[in-house]
């Protein structure tokens, strides 16, 4: 997946690879909050805070997993 889908110039292929997986399932429908749990996500957060120490994309995506907690909440709110 890493030689076919990532471009070579990538600074952090780990971060793209999560990011594509998460692209993938999100334009397929096969993309499921689950209750508050999403593995791509949840990685992709754990690997800019602990791995890489990017506060910034860390909290950029933070805020796209509380979008989709708000969205999926909001959802089951008004069936």
């Amino acid at each position: 997946m890493v030689e076919n889908y990532i471009d070579e110039n990538c600074d952090d292929k780990v971060a793209e690879i999560y990011k594509f997986e998460f692209q993938r399932k999100y334009d397929n429908g096969e993309f499921d909050f689950n209750h508050g749990y999403n593995f791509e996500l949840n990685m992709l957060i754990d690997h800019y805070k602990r791995d890489v120490k990017d506060y910034d994309n860390a909290r950029k995506y933070s805020n796209i997993y509380l979008y989709f907690g708000l969205r999926d909440f909001l959802k089951k709110l008004m069936s």
